[in-house]
């Protein structure tokens, strides 16, 4: 039995230090000293398109710790939001935040993306739905893969994997899709995503919206660590292994 629980515990060992080696590529809490209160745009790399008077640093409310960035209104064109530029050739990224999204009598559509150089190709995101909060998947046929609650924070992870050109959604932890293919466009998603990793984005739809988008923490990073099935799979076989070799040992006994 001593055999079994070491390879397990070499096992996990193994794993944590893969995931000591994982990559980041950006990373953002929204906190002073590196941001202060009031416009977005220019602060630690940020840009914004649309109306830049419409994104900021608020401390009014935080998801965690004292700011978040903050969308309120929307541009000329009826969308607007911030976004960072941070290429990467790294073939394997998960792209996380925290997302807010407060409820109104005029909720807008809200989008959180990965784009490549140029703000063009999509590589992997989610749009969500004014009215119904459905999640829709931006690839090829936009289909619905889950619903997203206002005035809740949730932590929306999107795995892309540029070998592949496919993606997948997890939100609060839980896988909502996997396989999707990458999008060229966020209209008739014709054409090919991005080749690698270069933007992210959270921008709204849609004018004259009552409510407001928050995100903090924001995470960019290669990934490099194991999916929760896969750490459960991987520890229920020593499981199986361990009771195995306790069955061995009783028959020769």
């Amino acid at each position: 039995m001593r055999l079994v629980t070491g390879a397990a515990v070499a096992a996990v060992a193994f794993l944590a230090g893969s995931a000591a080696q994982a990559t980041v590529i950006y990373s953002s809490d929204f906190e002073a000293p590196t941001y202060t209160t009031g416009l977005l745009a220019g602060q630690d790399g940020w840009a914004t398109f649309g109306s830049g008077a419409a994104v900021t640093v608020d401390d009014g409310f935080a998801i965690s710790g004292a700011q978040s960035a903050k969308i309120t209104g929307a541009g000329a064109g009826g969308q607007t939001g911030p976004y960072h530029h941070d290429h990467s050739a790294i073939d394997k990224l998960t792209v996380s935040a925290d997302i807010l999204l407060t409820g109104s009598t005029a909720d807008r559509s809200w989008q959180f993306s990965a784009i490549g150089a140029g703000l063009a190709g999509f590589t992997g995101g989610i749009d969500i739905d004014a009215g119904t909060n459905n999640i829709r998947a931006i690839t090829s046929g936009f289909g619905v893969i889950g619903t997203f609650s206002r005035d809740v924070v949730h932590t929306v992870d999107l795995l892309l994997d540029y070998g592949t050109s496919t993606y997948g959604v997890r939100l609060d932890g839980t896988t909502l899709a996997t396989g999707l293919a990458f999008c060229g466009d966020n209209g008739p998603c014709s054409g090919s995503g991005a080749v690698e990793y270069d933007t992210l984005l959270f921008d709204t739809f849609g004018s004259g919206g009552a409510d407001a988008g928050y995100i903090d923490n924001i995470l960019v990073q290669s990934t490099a660590v194991p999916e929760p099935a896969a750490w459960a799979l991987m520890l229920a076989g020593f499981g199986l292994g361990g009771a195995a070799l306790r069955r061995r040992r009783a028959l020769m006994a």
